[in-house]
Formats: structure tokens, C-alpha cells, sequence
């Protein structure tokens, strides 16, 4: 692949994983905010959303695009995750038998979200630096819908709603930066 090539597709792994993670915030915003009791749905939109963006960020690694590639590689773990929780079992990972040893059930989950939030604040300063309103809209929102997610696992039924609100202000800012991008070409 020539050089001047590689410059005009290198934004496209970008855009794969963020409509990937996109998808997943709507889908599992409106879950959130409409449907709370019928999860399955949207763990499928995690998984995808983990797919899209891990996948991305090992093509970005490829490419040496550090930054980009650490944030979708973040996230996208971060997904597979918390796919895995809900599979486990709504916001634990032990078994029931076992939830009263370990804690109360959301703690696990709970403290997954919260670790997050260093990451989410540390990875959004470039984007600060450099006036990337958008991506720094994307930030803010996504470290309010983590904090509200940890804190709805921890039983305050109406973190629920913000957290869908600013799951959906997150997949906006991330659609405008896609259509940005893709405005270019």
C-alpha cells in the first residue's frame, strides 16, 4: 500500500469503531431508558460494539496510531466486559449462591465502571489540548454514562435515565465525528 493511500484510509478504521460503539450506547440507552428488564437484546449491541471497536484498534496498532488505538482498544475491552457481567448474571459475576460473600450483587460491576473513569479522563486531555469539542463532548458524556452505570449497578434506580441520555449524547458526538470525517472524502 503507498503511503498517499494510507493517509486516505486511515480514518476509516476510526469511523468503523465509533459507529460500532455508537451502536452500542444507542442500544443499550434505550434499554436503559425504556425497557430495563430485557437486557438480551442489547448485549448482542455490546458484543458488536466490542467487535467494531477492537478490531479498529488493532488496525490503528498496525498503523502506529497510538492514541486512537489505545482509546478504541480501551473501549472496546471495556465492552467485552461488561457483556461478560450481564451474561453472568445482571450486574454480578458470581454466581447468586455465592452474591452475599462477595458483596452485594452490583459491587463487582460497580467497581468495573468506576476503574474506567481514571482512563476516561486521562485519554480525554488530548482531545481538550487540541480544542476537540466533539471528542470532547464524546469524553464528558461517556465518563457521566460510566459513572451512572456504576452507580445504577449499585442500586440508584434513577442513574437509569441519565444514564441513557448521555449514553445517546455520547453516540451523537461520535456520529458527528464520523460524518466529519467522512465529509473529507
Amino acid at each position: 500500500m503507498s503511503r498517499n493511500n494510507h493517509e486516505v484510509h486511515s480514518e476509516a478504521p476510526l469511523v468503523f469503531g465509533f459507529a460500532g460503539f455508537a451502536f452500542a450506547l444507542i442500544a443499550s440507552g434505550t434499554a436503559l431508558l425504556f425497557a430495563p428488564n430485557a437486557i438480551g437484546g442489547f448485549l448482542y449491541a455490546l458484543f458488536v460494539g466490542f467487535l467494531d471497536e477492537f478490531t479498529a484498534a488493532l488496525i490503528l496498532m498496525a498503523w502506529n496510531d497510538k492514541y486512537a488505538s489505545a482509546v478504541l482498544g480501551t473501549f472496546g475491552s471495556f465492552l467485552l466486559g461488561a457483556t461478560l457481567f450481564w451474561v453472568n448474571g445482571v450486574f454480578t459475576i458470581v454466581p447468586s449462591a455465592l452474591g452475599s460473600m462477595f458483596g452485594p450483587p452490583g459491587l463487582g460491576f460497580q467497581i468495573y465502571n468506576y476503574a474506567l473513569l481514571p482512563l476516561i479522563a486521562y485519554m480525554g486531555y488530548p482531545a481538550v489540548k487540541h480544542r476537540d469539542w466533539i471528542i470532547v463532548t464524546a469524553f464528558v458524556s461517556l465518563f457521566i454514562v460510566v459513572l451512572a452505570l456504576g452507580t445504577y449497578a449499585g442500586g440508584v434506580e434513577w442513574m437509569r435515565y441519565l444514564f441513557g441520555i448521555f449514553a445517546y449524547v455520547t453516540a451523537i458526538a461520535l456520529s458527528a465525528r464520523n460524518v466529519q470525517i467522512l465529509a473529507r472524502d
